[in-house]
């Protein structure tokens, strides 16, 4: 899966949060998620992307004008993606921040999402310095 791939499923993705109209949601949705592709945040554990058009449509009516952003590049790697997003107010004020980790169907379409509430504990040059790292140690401990 090409790095243009994944951001135009992730654009799509985020797009079905930030519209209102159903008919529009569904169609991003169905550009997105696969029809039997799997969503767990802290409150939910759902499956299917009607099951997801529900899930959203219902966010959505609790909390009018709540806007999803990336906040970084998409992160991915074979068939898995991660991304770090936030919620902003009609002000554009952050309600809530987090991050995302998922996988890709053979279609491109995502699979399975796993929502995570609350800043990263590593950024993403931190996490590539701790690879890094873990690498050196790696090597040294097996040249021993």
């Amino acid at each position: 899966m090409h790095a243009r791939d994944i951001d135009r499923v992730v654009s799509e993705y985020v797009a079905a949060w930030n519209v209102s109209d159903g008919v529009a949601r569904q169609r991003h949705l169905h550009a997105a998620w696969n029809e039997a592709g799997r969503f767990e945040d802290p409150l939910v554990s759902l499956a299917g992307r009607r099951a997801m058009d529900e899930y959203i449509a219902s966010f959505k009516g609790d909390h009018a004008g709540v806007r999803m952003l990336v906040t970084g590049p998409v992160d991915h790697h074979h068939d898995w993606f991660h991304l770090g997003w936030t919620l902003v107010d009609r002000c554009g004020t952050e309600v809530l921040a987090g991050c995302s980790v998922g996988t890709l169907d053979e279609q491109g379409r995502i699979l399975h999402l796993a929502a995570f509430f609350g800043r990263p504990v590593l950024e993403p040059c931190d996490a590539l310095a701790a690879v890094a790292l873990f690498r050196a140690g790696s090597s040294s401990t097996a040249a021993s």
